[in-house]
């Protein structure tokens, strides 16, 4: 978001004070109570960094712009598994649209975050109406006291690995389990009806996964 611009109008007391400081500020006021002084403000919209907790859970990426800059958005993951065994649902179905490998993107204006797994959780939801699924899970989840958790993508839940040593050094933050490959939301492009895509955050190794196969869930949102 752009930074706020807050214009306050001082007007200086009419008990002169005998601390340097005020003394100093008055200097630089206008005693006339009818033509205040105004000094305006201008503050920046406060960024978090990687690993900070931060937005119901910890923050695991930062956009940044071409400059490398960062933009003030990112993903973040939450503290704990939201299942230690869940299936991705609809074996024998290819989901329309839920085959977004990489990571979303936020609106330059609104700050409103599209693609990536948000889309294919969209998309899962839309089209397998089992139970219980992994995308389910995460879109009612309210970990953290959010409610707009999704199931990450292939690329979004890779962040974890890259940033995993200073994501889980966070205080009350569940490690990621071992080895364990947790499936995202990404399906597998040439066998979409069977496969999705898994990694294990731990180590970074990928796999293919049946869509049936049950296997840990970590949700993620975006800011």
């Amino acid at each position: 978001s752009s930074p706020t611009s807050m214009t306050f109008a001082i007007i200086p007391p009419t008990v002169t004070s005998t601390e340097s400081k005020a003394v100093t500020l008055s200097n630089h006021l206008s005693a006339d109570p009818e033509n205040p002084t105004t000094i305006e403000f201008v503050t920046a919209p406060y960024t978090p960094v990687i690993g900070e907790v931060y937005g119901g859970g910890v923050v695991a990426y930062l956009e940044t712009d071409g400059s490398g800059n960062t933009t003030g958005h990112g993903l973040i993951v939450s503290m704990a598994d939201v299942s230690t065994g869940t299936a991705w649902g609809c074996q024998g179905d290819d989901i329309s649209g839920a085959e977004a490998t990489g990571i979303g993107t936020w609106d330059s204006s609104t700050g409103d975050y599209s693609g990536g797994g948000k889309q294919n959780t969209i998309d899962i939801l839309a089209d397998c109406t089992t139970s219980g699924i992994a995308a389910a899970v995460c879109d009612t989840s309210t970990v953290g006291g959010y409610s707009d958790w999704f199931l990450p993508s292939n690329d979004e839940l890779a962040t974890c690995h890259t940033n995993r040593t200073t994501i889980e050094s966070v205080d009350d933050f569940t490690a990621f389990h071992g080895s364990v490959h947790y499936n995202t939301s990404t399906e597998v492009s040439t066998n979409p009806t069977v496969q999705v895509h898994a990694m294990s955050p731990t180590n970074g190794n990928q796999s293919l996964s049946l869509k049936n196969d049950l296997t840990r869930v970590r949700a993620m949102r975006a800011f």
